[in-house]
């Protein structure tokens, strides 16, 4: 049954990948119109010095202190140990936007997208700030019953299974935020350890393949939701070649070498002898980011989820292991959603962000009210400061789902089911 499904589901998706529409205002979900377009692609030009990330002085590699947080995410750690976002690991909503656009060339939509979920999610409503790591502690003072627990604490809300990198919540007994270097050398494996080597989508994709699998297979908990899984996930495998590629004039549009993977995951040796240390993500000397015109913006994250769709459609499934391993039970997004979406439309416009940040909607309060006092006045907040950001996506509203299609799964008990 499982096998029919997945087939089908790829050929819907061969038959509805299209072209994103280059004259959508910007704005727009950053996941919209997942659909491959080959003729938008830039010719690359590489300028050294403007795309070369400086590493000294006040950004030269620290290690973080017993105090600093650092989490789940690769790509902000490093930040953090290069100075370009708080060393502390406590960061505000525009401090994210304005380092991983400056220093890793990523879109400012899409970086406005993910920081407003760090805020609303895991962080301060008030101050704006979230950590990158677990809680940063102190004191609960009103309008808090409970401190915010940060990325680390974001399990299927904003951090999820089946990563590039990191263990599976539940067999990991809840840490998600280390390095599962198993994980990783599954990862490393697939390019040659001598001479030439590039982690580029198409190993991702391959990756994509490894990490969904060993989840269905060994995970009892495994829970791919309609946010965490479908988008964030996803878009987790394609950032790592996006963001992380070394460029130069041999290669323009950018070559991501064992080497460069290893220190932005804070890994070090060779072959079968791999160490991580954690929280030593580090961005490598003369590392040149993406052209300076060339963000990995809406457009970039669209063909590359298509991309990575066409070849494993079951990613953009919704469910997960009922209580054993293989188990993977798909859910029914048509009853789930009321109509509103089905797989086979998931794909057009603006439907698969839209769908994403409808189970944000609908599962807010629950998140709100462990942090809160008074829910309304934390929805208050999130619709003042970041009801203009979610509304330009131009979704269908208000839709709210049935949440009792997920009761079947036992990893959403574990944090979440965004």
């Amino acid at each position: 049954m499982r096998s029919s499904f997945f087939l089908t589901l790829a050929i819907i998706l061969h038959s509805s990948l299209a072209f994103p529409d280059p004259n959508k205002d910007p704005r727009e979900c950053p996941f919209a119109k997942v659909r491959r377009n080959s003729q938008s692609h830039k010719i690359a030009v590489f300028d050294a010095a403007k795309q070369k990330v400086d590493v000294s002085g006040i950004h030269v590699f620290q290690p973080p202190g017993p105090k600093d947080l650092r989490g789940p995410c690769p790509g902000l750690n490093a930040l953090a140990n290069h100075g370009y976002l708080p060393r502390s690991g406590l960061v505000t909503f525009d401090q994210a936007i304005q380092a991983c656009n400056s220093v890793y060339g990523m879109g400012v939509d899409v970086a406005t997208t993910l920081a407003t979920l760090g805020v609303v999610v895991t962080g301060n409503l008030e101050t704006d700030e979230f950590s990158i790591g677990g809680s940063p502690g102190g004191e609960v003072m009103p309008p808090f019953i409970s401190l915010p627990q940060g990325l680390s604490g974001s399990h299927n809300k904003y951090e999820t299974d089946a990563s590039p990198g990191r263990g599976d919540y539940y067999l990991h007994n809840g840490d998600a935020s280390s390095l599962d270097l198993n994980n990783f050398k599954l990862l490393y494996k697939l390019q040659p350890e001598e001479g030439y080597s590039n982690y580029n989508l198409n190993v991702m994709i391959q990756h994509r393949k490894q990490t969904f699998d060993f989840s269905i297979k060994n995970n009892p908990h495994f829970y791919h939701g309609p946010l965490t899984g479908t988008v964030l996930s996803n878009g987790a495998h394609a950032f790592i070649p996006a963001l992380m590629s070394n460029h130069s004039a041999q290669f323009p549009e950018g070559l991501l070498p064992r080497h460069v993977l290893k220190s932005f995951f804070g890994v070090q040796g060779t072959g079968n002898n791999l160490t991580y240390q954690l929280g030593y993500e580090r961005i490598p000397d003369n590392w040149f980011r993406r052209p300076m015109d060339d963000d990995y913006g809406s457009a970039n994250l669209n063909s590359d989820i298509a991309a990575m769709l066409s070849v494993v459609p079951e990613t953009i499934s919704v469910g997960g292991n009922t209580g054993a391993v293989n188990t993977f039970t798909v859910v029914n997004i048509s009853s789930l959603t009321g109509g509103i979406y089905d797989y086979e439309t998931l794909l057009q416009d603006n439907n698969l962000g839209c769908f994403g940040f409808h189970a944000l909607r609908t599962g807010l309060p629950d998140v709100l009210k462990v942090l809160y006092s008074n829910v309304t006045y934390a929805q208050t907040l999130v619709t003042q400061k970041y009801g203009p950001i979610l509304a330009s996506m131009g979704c269908p509203g208000p839709l709210s789902y049935n949440e009792t299609s997920f009761k079947e799964f036992p990893g959403t008990s574990d944090g979440g089911w965004f």
